[in-house]
């Protein structure tokens, strides 16, 4: 311990040491620039909208230090260039030699080029960038109406370090007092009339140049929604008129005929044209290379049909169904062009997930322009991505010298029954060493878990549902799932089958419903240890202890909106309501089913429990065991469904996250909450659904299962303490700061906050009770650093989290710095992909 904060607090100084002489390579006039501030005298702009102007901005920093610029100052530069004009020369004749042998020319990996590269150099204070800044600063007041800003500058040096103060002063803005819309084309005039209560143009806005810009493309929206597909928001344009004086202004906004440059050195005046369609052609399979690299005997090689006025051209076979290809097409021949119908059509084969290139085009039908008729031909090309894919994952564990490991292999079509259908099938193994559990005799692994899951996904809705108009607006899904899960253990062994059944669509561009009307698990046990079922009818934890079923159905939604590839800011909210039982109740009680004790859903358990006595003492300890059940009971009755008892319980998730960008940096928050409450039945909640907390997505600075609930300390219980370690109530709030350090290497600065709950007053474990007048004195807090690898198709991510708070502990130690902090405590987490 007392060796890793040694080595710790050299690496600070060392750190703290470069950033003390980040200057010591500047010349005799030269100057760091060290920070800037932008101070604004306006409440109503915020100093952040000038950030992207600013010409000059200080090296990046981490954890304000620059590190960078550290790095970078690690080499002499004089004595680098004087290596680099050897090293150059060198290189030369070798890559002479290299090119003549018909290879590329490269440099070698010295170690000080590496450094230079992956550092930055010195911002060196230049006064001509302030000036550029404080222009673009003048330039942007001038597009939000402030024509007479004041806008000054201050420099403070110290230690050959700059620091730059810029003051704004915006003065009296411009306001919009009269809107005036000229329109010379009266068919035009009625179409924008007509949504003319959906402008931004209104009277005492600020005359802004950005609200103009919107609403030109608010407007050529309309346009291109009304047939007019030549048009673009250039005919629009604004004319200001200031003498209004008292800085306001008149504006009026017109929208232009087409106006073309003739022989005559003159100007043709003519009408924008309003067109329809005509043909609509689909070519389901193709391969816009071979078009190109083949030609015409690629092209030759096509079959076409036409069914309903849309043409099907297909390369030697179609490889999907003709009801699928139209499904989705929102054009309609003799229908004017729409803008809003060809992002329509683009989205519903983008939600097929079949296809690697999707265009749609048009084209002027010119036999029908000789008879002065407007008409477009629609060209949808899809070029299919390839049917069927294998995946390997492999991982790896380690923890107090046990090693496990996991295998994942995944098949899939795309295309199964040529109607865009996506089967998956996965095949799951994995092998694990569990501390709490005791060894396998037959093996070196104590945890063993086999599973094989099979998902079907069809793109429209399916029984009872059938909704053309519905399955061409909202691009539904229609899901069935199918599962079979094996575990075995010194102390357990049993089988998990699990099915579904469900819809999902969407309501708007960000907006996804999912409904699952049935889902359905059957638990089954092979064996179960003796001293395992002793030990839990001993802790009470009956929910992992008998053969069941639950039978639920869910409603949820995801709320995404964000824009893919492009690092802005978005929200992601998911919910989700799951009610179990309800209808094998009804169905029980209206048809007078049977019920049971609850000792006779606990008999097989007291059974093995019993298995090593004789014949009599067995009878007689078992007609014991059963009184005290039921009697502990208040002879509680319970209905079954194929002889198995099930749950009834009401399960709700909320996880909300808030991602902002700035710059090279992210910052992510996140609000995760979650509730399951049983009813109708003293069986309480099935341990499949409970919430658990700890890992690589979770509080990383524990392993998954390894805290909680509430104060219980897990680390207490010397066996089957994965048995102990769920709630039924849980808080998890997670802040991450993460920013590109070097090529494709990212940094995080993580906080995490939660813990899990049991709602029963009743509960064995210690602390577990979730009380509302105190649950945040149970918080566990661990924070950490993480590096990611982002190779845009996939991400590595390695997180090293350390526990800030422990509630487990006592009150003396429950805090970082009142405790020693020793090696092993602190967590590492491997994984694919972001935490969240």
């Amino acid at each position: 311990m007392k060796k890793t904060i040694i080595i710790f607090i050299i690496n600070i100084i060392l750190i703290l040491n470069y950033s003390c002489n980040s200057t010591k390579y500047l010349e005799k006039n030269e100057y760091l620039l060290k920070s800037y501030k932008i101070n604004c005298v306006d409440k109503n702009i915020k100093p952040a909208d000038f950030e992207s102007y600013v010409k000059q901005k200080p090296n990046k920093s981490f954890i304000g230090v620059p590190l960078y610029l550290n790095i970078y100052n690690l080499v002499d530069p004089q004595k680098e260039e004087e290596r680099e004009i050897i090293r150059k020369q060198k290189e030369e004749e070798i890559n002479v030699i290299r090119e003549a042998s018909g290879k590329k020319p490269k440099e070698k990996p010295y170690i000080t080029r590496w450094i230079r590269k992956i550092g930055e150099p010195p911002v060196v204070y230049n006064q001509v960038f302030t000036e550029k800044s404080k222009k673009q600063f003048k330039l942007y007041l001038k597009r939000k109406g402030y024509y007479n800003p004041e806008i000054y500058s201050e420099k403070k040096i110290e230690n050959k370090k700059i620091s730059i103060n810029y003051f704004i002063k915006p003065n009296a803005v411009y306001k919009v007092k009269k809107i005036n819309i000229d329109i010379e084309d009266k068919s035009i005039d009625s179409i924008i009339s007509k949504n003319r209560n959906k402008s931004f143009l209104k009277p005492e806005i600020d005359f802004d140049i950005d609200i103009l810009e919107k609403e030109r493309n608010r407007i050529n929206k309309i346009m291109l929604n009304n047939g007019y597909y030549e048009f673009v928001k250039e005919y629009i344009t604004y004319s200001v008129d200031t003498s209004l004086g008292n800085h306001q202004v008149k504006l009026t906004l017109k929208i232009n005929n087409i106006k073309r440059k003739n022989n005559k050195e003159s100007f043709d005046i003519s009408l924008h044209k309003r067109y329809k369609i005509n043909n609509i052609n689909i070519y389901p399979n193709f391969n816009p290379q071979l078009s190109i690299s083949k030609q015409n005997k690629y092209l030759s090689e096509f079959t076409s049909i036409k069914q309903n006025r849309i043409t099907y051209t297909y390369h030697k076979k179609n490889p999907y169904k003709i009801s699928l290809l139209k499904r989705g097409v929102s054009l309609y021949s003799d229908s004017l062009y729409k803008e809003e119908n060809v992002e329509s059509t683009f989205d519903y084969y983008s939600s097929l997930m079949n296809f690697k290139l999707i265009n749609v085009d048009f084209k002027k039908n010119s036999s029908l322009q000789k008879e002065n008729k407007n008409y477009l031909d629609c060209y949808i090309r899809l070029f299919p991505i390839t049917k069927q894919s294998y995946s390997l994952e492999l991982e790896g564990s380690s923890s107090a010298g046990k090693y496990g490991m996991a295998a994942k292999l995944n098949y899939q079509h795309r295309n199964l029954f040529k109607g865009a259908e996506i089967l998956n099938l996965d095949y799951v193994t994995s092998f694990d060493n569990r501390i709490d559990l005791p060894s396998s005799e037959d093996s070196y692994f104590n945890v063993v878990e086999n599973g094989i899951t099979v998902s079907l996904k069809i793109p429209k809705f399916m029984f009872p549902l059938k909704a053309e108009k519905f399955n061409k607006k909202n691009t539904p899904k229609t899901n069935f799932l199918f599962s079979y899960n094996y575990q075995r253990s010194p102390d357990i062994s049993k089988y998990i089958i699990s099915s579904s059944f469900g819809y999902q669509w969407k309501t708007s561009k960000h907006m996804t419903h999912f409904f699952y009307p049935m889902e359905l698990y059957s638990i089954k046990y092979s064996s179960l240890d003796s001293s395992y079922v002793a030990y839990i009818l001993d802790k009470y934890l009956l929910e992992e202890s008998f053969d069941r079923v639950i039978a639920s159905g869910k409603y949820g939604f995801l709320y995404n909106n964000q824009k893919v590839n492009k690092k802005i800011d978005f929200i992601y909210l998911k919910f989700n309501i799951e009610l179990s039982g309800n209808l094998l109740n009804i169905f029980n009680k209206t048809f007078n089913e049977p019920q049971v004790m609850i000792g006779d859903i606990f008999k097989p358990l007291i059974e093995g429990m019993l298995s090593n006595y004789d014949d009599s003492e067995r009878q007689e300890l078992m007609e014991q065991r059963m009184n005290a059940f039921n009697k502990a009971d208040n002879y509680n009755k319970y209905y079954r469904v194929f002889k198995l008892p099930y749950f009834q319980y009401a399960k709700t998730e909320i996880d909300f996250r808030y991602y902002h960008y700035w710059l090279k940096n992210n910052l992510v928050f996140r609000i995760y909450t979650g509730a399951i409450i049983p009813y109708g039945s003293e069986l309480g909640t099935p341990i499949e659904k409970e919430f658990f907390i700890g890992g690589s997505n979770s509080i990383r600075a524990w392993k998954t299962r390894s805290i909680g609930p509430g104060t219980f300390n897990v680390d207490t219980v010397t066996e089957y303490a994965y048995a102990q370690s769920h709630g039924d109530i849980k808080l998890l709030a997670n802040i991450e700061y993460r920013r590109n350090l070097f090529w494709v290497v990212e940094g995080a600065l993580f906080v995490d906050i939660g813990n899990i709950w049991s709602i029963d007053k009743n509960d064995s474990r210690k602390g577990a009770y979730f009380q509302k007048d105190s649950f945040y004195k149970d918080l566990i807090i661990g924070t950490g650093l993480g590096v990611r690898l982002d190779f845009s198709f996939f991400v590595l991510r390695v997180d090293m989290g350390i526990k800030i708070k422990d509630p487990t502990l006592s009150v003396g130690s429950k805090w970082l710095g009142k405790k020693a902090l020793k090696w092993d405590e602190i967590s590492f987490n491997f994984g694919i992909g972001y935490p969240f």
